[in-house]
């Protein structure tokens, strides 16, 4: 299939990161989910084809009471708003996708979470945040991308937009640019060196519907569905060109880079390493189909942690990238579709079973810490410290620590992860 890599003239203005879902959602994928509260459905878009329609879910909701869910070594420290896709930790600040409004939250005492500001009404809802210098840089899906100043926490405001021709469903900023996933229409790049009048310098048509971007040096890998993994040279941003490609059996969904590798979450197809030291060429080394579907995958030392949708958590030993082998799993209850790593703790967004806490101290046997089945949807997870953020769908941002018994910390190395 063709591709072409396009420059556009002069001033168009600013755009960004990941939105939809308000009272209605929009060509969501679902779940067919047997709940109390209907049935599951999953922040992402991407229209009919998104791979997500199909998948089923593997139990009933554990609860349907909004703060009286079930805990086990995990203590709900605060909660806060409703609708929220997204959340990004910075400082003493948590900052949310509050429905159509990005929202401050002051989270320097976790017990009591308290807003400080937020924005007017955005045109979508908030679907993806990433911090740069003082601003938000914030993905409205189909009202692309909007750029809020966020140096006054008490005050957030909107000082510049770009409205995409796409649907934005992903954004990583390096510099003064910012990488844009912006579905059908690619990847566009836009220049932030004035907030306030973001201005696209160039796109490249990738060849499918692009879902995620992650940015290394003047590189961007994209994740483009179910046209594999794109990597895109952006040194000249004025004329962004695809110098490699890498047609993954599945749908890619998420990357993330390390040392001269991305590992794609493949969908129904797993786990993909893929050599990308030369760009221009970049070829699959290994690959570990899981068996369920590969949403999201985290880094750290030689194991990638997928998370796996119905089959839950997916510990892949990457050491002899020729030959990944899964080294365990742990069979979440609910739907895993986002993971985040600290120390020898794995974090999982178990989707209507909440956050689940994961010991891998020993990779071989994993096991459950702690668990907290939160009001909404847990549908992305940040960590910062001791703290876990949830974005918890209509259970709004939820914060959570784990509590139970301490886990040894063996000396690990923590790659650099780029992710979606």
């Amino acid at each position: 299939m063709s591709r072409t890599c396009c420059t556009l003239p002069s001033v168009l203005l600013v755009f960004l990161l990941l939105s939809a879902f308000g009272a209605q959602a929009q060509s969501p994928g679902e779940v067919a989910g047997q709940g109390t509260q209907g049935p599951f459905v999953l922040p992402f878009g991407g229209g009919d084809a998104w791979p997500g329609a199909s998948m089923p879910t593997k139990r009933t909701r554990l609860s349907a009471s909004p703060l009286r869910a079930d805990a086990q070594n995990v203590e709900l420290v605060g909660q806060i708003g409703g609708m929220c896709w997204a959340v990004a930790v910075q400082g003493s600040y948590a900052y949310i996708g509050a429905g159509p409004r990005l929202a401050v939250v002051d989270v320097s005492n976790p017990v009591h979470p308290t807003l400080v500001g937020r924005t007017a009404v955005l045109p979508g809802v908030v679907r993806g945040i990433a911090l740069s210098g003082g601003y938000a840089y914030v993905a409205d899906w189909e009202a692309g991308l909007r750029v809020v100043d966020v140096s006054n926490p008490a005050a957030p405001r909107e000082v510049g937009f770009y409205d995409t021709p796409g649907l934005a469903n992903g954004v990583a900023v390096s510099g003064t640019l910012a990488c844009v996933a912006d579905d059908d229409a690619g990847l566009r790049v836009i220049d932030v060196s004035d907030p306030a009048s973001p201005r696209e310098l160039g796109f490249c048509d990738t060849s499918r519907p692009a879902l995620g971007v992650a940015v290394a040096g003047t590189l961007a890998y994209v994740a483009d569905m179910d046209g594999g993994l794109r990597v895109v040279d952006v040194s000249n941003p004025a004329a962004p060109s695809e110098v490699g490609a890498y047609d993954t059996p599945g749908d890619a969904a998420g990357v993330a880079v390390a040392g001269g590798y991305a590992y794609v979450a493949d969908y129904g197809a797993g786990l993909r390493v893929v050599d990308v030291s030369n760009p221009a060429s970049p070829r699959e080394v290994g690959a570990y189909d899981t068996p369920g579907q590969a949403w999201d995958v985290a880094l750290a030392g030689s194991y990638a942690y997928v998370a796996d949708s119905w089959a839950g958590l997916r510990v892949v030993d990457v050491s002899n990238l020729a030959s990944p082998r899964e080294a365990s799993s742990y069979d979440t209850p609910g739907i895993a579709v986002g993971v985040a790593v600290s120390g020898t703790l794995v974090y999982i967004a178990d989707g209507e079973a909440g956050l689940r806490v994961v010991d891998v101290s020993d990779p071989a046997a994993p096991r459950e810490l702690g668990s907290h089945d939160t009001p909404g949807g847990a549908f992305g997870v940040a960590v910062s410290e001791t703290l876990a953020y949830v974005a918890d769908g209509d259970g709004g941002l939820v914060i959570l620590r784990y509590t139970g018994e301490p886990v040894r910390t063996p000396r690990i190395w923590l790659p650099l992860m780029l992710r979606r």
